[in-house]
Parts: C-alpha cells; sequence; structure tokens
C-alpha cells in the first residue's frame, strides 16, 4: 500500500510539472489551470477506482459527482474561451467522460474484483435469457424499492448521456437505427464482459431497458423539439462562467485531498 500511494504522489506532482515545462506561452492561464487541475483529478479518480471503491467511497453517487465536476470544469473553460472548434472538441471529451463513468459503474463500484475466464459462461443461465423476466421478478417481488429504481430506471438511463452526447456531435445521430450502431454494440460489449469476468451477469433485460431508454429520450426530444435548446446550452458563454471554472476546481480539489487523506490513513493502519 505505502508504494502505491508513493507512486500516486509522485503521479500526481510529477504529471503536472511535466505539462507546466512543455507549457506554451501562447496558452491562457485558464488553459493551463484546466489542464493541471484535470491531470491531478482524473489520476486520483483512476487511482481509488483501481484500488478498491469501498475503501475509497467510490460509490455511484461518487463516481457521478467527480466526472460531472471534471466535466463542467471543461464547460466552462470553453465558455470563457467561446469559440466554436472549442465547443465541438469538448463534446468528444464529454463522450470520453461518459464511457469513463460507465466503465466504473458498470465494473468497479460495488464490484468484486475483476477475474476473466472463459470458464465463466457457466454463469450464463436460461432464466437470464428470456425477455422480460428479470423485469417481471423484481417489479412483482418484496424487492425494496431502492433495488427496484436501481435496476429499472437505472437501466433506463445509463444510455441516455450518450445519446444526447451523438447528438451534440452531430444531428445525425438524432435517429434511433442511427444511434444504434454505436449504443448497441457498446451494450454488447458491457454485457459480455460482465459475464466474463464475474462481475455481473449477462441479461436479455438489461438490454432491453437500456434500448428502451434512448428510444423513449429520442420520442420526448423530437416530440418537443428540445434538441436545438439543448444545443444552445452547450454552445452559448454565460456571465456565471468564472463562477462555474473556479467552482469547479474547489470541488475537485476537495475530491483528490479526500483520496490522499484516506490513502495516508490506510498507509498508516498497514505499517503498523
Amino acid at each position: 500500500m505505502r508504494y502505491r500511494f508513493i507512486i500516486y504522489l509522485i503521479l500526481v506532482l510529477l504529471l503536472p510539472l511535466i505539462y507546466f515545462i512543455k507549457y506554451k506561452k501562447k496558452e491562457s492561464k485558464y488553459q493551463l489551470i484546466k489542464n493541471i487541475v484535470l491531470i491531478i483529478s482524473l489520476t486520483s479518480y483512476i487511482y481509488a477506482l483501481a484500488l478498491g471503491g469501498y475503501s475509497y467511497n467510490i460509490t455511484y453517487l461518487n463516481c457521478v459527482l467527480t466526472i460531472s465536476c471534471i466535466s463542467l470544469l471543461i464547460y466552462s473553460y470553453a465558455m470563457i474561451i467561446n469559440k466554436n472548434k472549442v465547443y465541438k472538441k469538448n463534446i468528444d471529451i464529454y463522450i470520453i467522460l461518459y464511457y469513463l463513468i460507465l466503465t466504473s459503474i458498470t465494473m468497479y463500484v460495488n464490484r468484486i474484483d475483476l477475474k476473466f475466464s472463459f470458464n465463466n459462461i457457466n454463469r450464463l443461465h436460461s432464466e437470464y435469457l428470456i425477455p422480460f423476466n428479470t423485469i417481471t421478478r423484481i417489479l412483482f417481488s418484496d424487492v425494496e424499492l431502492d433495488m427496484k429504481i436501481y435496476n429499472i430506471v437505472g437501466n433506463l438511463l445509463l444510455f441516455v448521456p450518450l445519446s444526447l452526447l451523438l447528438i451534440l456531435k452531430d444531428k445525425k445521430y438524432n435517429n434511433y437505427l442511427k444511434q444504434m450502431k454505436i449504443i448497441f454494440p457498446t451494450i454488447l460489449i458491457i454485457e459480455i464482459t460482465q459475464l466474463f469476468t464475474r462481475v455481473g451477469t449477462f441479461d436479455v433485460d438489461d438490454i432491453i431497458l437500456n434500448n428502451l431508454g434512448v428510444i423513449i429520450f429520442l420520442y420526448l426530444i423530437n416530440k418537443f423539439k428540445l434538441i436545438d435548446k439543448i444545443t444552445i446550452v452547450f454552445n452559448k458563454s454565460y456571465k456565471i462562467k468564472y463562477i462555474l471554472f473556479y467552482s469547479s476546481i474547489f470541488l475537485l480539489l476537495i475530491l483528490t485531498m479526500k483520496i490522499i487523506i484516506i490513502s495516508i490513513e490506510r498507509m498508516i493502519i498497514f505499517t503498523i
């Protein structure tokens, strides 16, 4: 544990230093601050995630909060620069961050250690291959309400952010069939990977709910003609941009300090 923490500290200190040394004078101070904070926060997030979510209190909410703060930092920086090419570039960054949080939620948070094996195919039960079997069982069982919400609503909403980002990237994706060329393979890869790494099960109902959530989302934004209004939000500069910029930095530094403090506490415990 001690050596891992030392390596982490070296990365947190060295990577920003390397970037600062290579810092180009034509870059603004906001770009410098943004990139250094991104390096530190992403390094900390991946470090805590890789060493065990339970130990570092990496919950679903914690994952969403961290990636949301990173996205907010990027979003507010774009407003400060206020250039179309920056807005467009940010959509690709949001998509990358989405896949990072998707991997975190489906592979790491509240999951056992990943152990890939083809023998795990034995865990594929016929009950999970019957459409609507799991959905029915969850809805009409004595399972607590929060578990029902997690399983049903969570799966419905899981790919909605990706659906939105694809539309923001290119309006040609404002179509279910075009989106499925990207979303459906992603869903299959996750389900298959969960099966072979033992962090979950291959469930047809998960696939149904994931797709249904995207269909409902596309129907609603087209029915109420929301996409143009949403696009404006991601391509316009607002007066509160500096407040958002420094607030996101403050929150990210707090999250990073939390990881450092927990690491020090764990290192002391292991040393004793």
